[in-house]
């Protein structure tokens, strides 16, 4: 393999780390939940810059983030100092960013709605930048490795450091769905991400026979040198 080569490989797999780490960064919630929990949405409302009155109304519609209907127009609570609507923990089984609208109308007709946005995450915090620094970090050392095994010549070196490097891509990557792009993935870039998970899983398992096969050449080679010196010896 020439060097344009082996460099336009490492530019690809450069390319798709920052693909990676700047994917879960492109999206921002107003509110954050965790998966599988019963959560209160509490909205205070307010027309003219004054909190509603006790006989206002207020509705609240959600979406999933496929824009199928989660809540359809149902009445919220009033508490008060704001009005609630619980979600269980059933409706809170789909990962990623529900839009949300709520309508109030109070005494004399005063109307108004507000529109926001409510992430359902496994941890129940929006990802930032330092949730990518641990696998971005693996990911470039898995690169370095993959660079100097291809420039390592045959020898069960070389199918070790080629399994070492997907082992810390394989969990760049789960890390990254996981806990950080999952809640932001649709389902067909989630089937992407699990291809890319098994074909690994794969490639590894063929670089685990051939680390095999290398030792034991590697082996059998040195018995044949230990061999040959005994009877240069006698």
């Amino acid at each position: 393999m020439d060097n344009i080569t082996k460099w336009a490989l490492i530019g690809t797999a450069i390319a798709i780390i920052l693909i990676l780490l700047l994917f879960p960064l492109v999206s921002a919630a107003d509110l954050n939940y965790r998966q599988k929990s019963n959560i209160d949405i509490q909205i205070p409302c307010v027309n003219n810059g004054k909190q509603c009155s006790a006989s206002a109304n207020c509705t609240i519609t959600i979406f999933y983030p496929n824009s199928t209907i989660l809540v359809n127009n149902e009445l919220m609570t009033n508490q008060g100092n704001y009005h609630n609507y619980t979600l269980i923990s059933e409706q809170t089984s789909i990962l990623g960013n529900h839009e949300a609208i709520i309508y109030c109308i109070d005494v004399g007709g005063l109307a108004g709605y507000i529109s926001f946005t409510i992430l359902i995450s496994p941890t129940g915090n929006e990802p930032t930048l330092n949730n990518a620094i641990i696998p971005g970090i693996l990911l470039i050392a898995a690169i370095i490795l993959i660079y100097f095994s291809i420039s390592l010549k045959e020898g069960f070196i070389k199918p070790l450091l080629m399994f070492v490097s997907l082992f810390m891509i394989l969990i760049s990557i789960n890390f990254i769905t996981l806990s950080i792009a999952d809640p932001f993935l649709q389902s067909n870039i989630n089937t992407i991400y699990q291809i890319i998970f098994w074909s690994i899983i794969i490639i590894m398992g063929y670089f685990v026979i051939q680390f095999m096969l290398e030792m034991v050449s590697h082996i059998k080679l040195k018995n044949q040198e230990r061999q040959q010196g005994g009877v240069a010896e006698q």
